[in-house]
């Protein structure tokens, strides 16, 4: 594989332990994929920025997080206790990017309040999917490597029947 097909997973998360379980799913693809970390909006628009090309690309993102230095930029004055973070990088990142090569993301939240999960679904469309925590480890590691272009290693057994198509 050359360097110009090197997937990346763009992990948005300010939870240590969620870092941990997400990059221990991905183990068996590091052969194939290149983890970029962040912990909390700013950070996430900074590699938003740094990575424009998405091709190969997915996004992990957190719901609840600090803004980081990104307060202005995601309007967070407006959102003090920072529920609203993940759902304003998503904003962001749709904003500006190109309509044609739209990034795949992966949303992880605890939270489930019905207005909130509709808002995320409109922005997520088809390029991507929600899993609501605690989610199934399985079917994370199944969709993103899908979404990736990469042969799911989970095992059949586990494999989620009802996987939405892309």
């Amino acid at each position: 594989m050359d360097k110009s097909e090197h997937k990346r997973v763009l992990i948005v998360e300010d939870d240590p332990m969620v870092v941990k379980n997400i990059k221990e799913r991905l183990e068996r693809y590091a052969s194939d994929i290149t983890i970029l970390e962040a912990i909390d909006g700013g950070s996430a628009l900074r590699l938003l920025l740094e990575n424009r090309d998405f091709t190969h690309c997915v996004l992990v993102l957190d719901l609840m997080m600090p803004y980081g230095h990104a307060l202005e930029e995601l309007e967070g004055r407006n959102d003090p206790e920072c529920w609203e973070t993940g759902i304003r990088v998503l904003e962001w990142l749709r904003n500006h990017e190109d309509p044609g090569k739209r990034l795949w993301v992966a949303v992880t939240t605890a939270r489930n309040e019905p207005d909130a999960l509709h808002r995320i679904r409109e922005l997520l469309g088809k390029h991507g999917r929600l899993f609501l925590k605690p989610f199934d480890p399985y079917a994370f590691e199944h969709s993103l490597a899908l979404a990736l272009g990469l042969p799911s290693k989970v095992p059949v057994a586990f494999q989620p029947r009802d996987e939405p198509k892309e």
